[in-house]
């Protein structure tokens, strides 16, 4: 996890996770931690967390994000759900499900105010939707 700052990567998991109204799905959650990496940076030349993306079909996403969010999982921080979506035909979306509130003093009050954006404009679309954003 050389650059990862494992603190604030915990802390802005569980600040999108508690802040969303309806529990976001794993692509959600990756293309929201991007979105809040890559405005923070935009704006302060740091992002908040310290993560490496990889470019793939549907747009970037955390290197390693899966081995990441295990790591999560085995701390206490949130654990995995499946919800079903209510759509014939369609598998149970799967999801993360917070343990713990965030510790905003982990955060500073620019990373506070970039995830408060980034949720507020895109914490309530799909994954479709932010994938497709993200080749815009």
């Amino acid at each position: 996890m050389t650059g990862v700052r494992f603190d604030k990567f915990a802390n802005t998991v569980l600040f999108i996770l508690n802040e969303c109204q309806d529990p976001p799905g794993v692509t959600v959650l990756v293309k929201l931690l991007f979105r809040a990496d890559f405005e923070h940076y935009r704006r302060h030349l740091h992002s908040i967390t310290g993560l490496q993306y990889v470019a793939l079909r549907r747009g970037p996403v955390p290197d390693n994000y899966k081995s990441l969010f295990q790591k999560l999982v085995g701390r206490g921080y949130m654990k995995p759900e499946s919800v079903d979506l209510g759509s014939a035909g369609y598998s149970p979306m799967e999801c993360y499900k917070p343990l713990l509130k965030p510790d905003r003093a982990a955060l500073s009050d620019r990373e506070l105010e970039t995830l408060h954006k980034v949720v507020r404009s895109h914490g309530s679309k799909t994954g479709a939707r932010l994938s497709a954003e993200s080749h815009q």
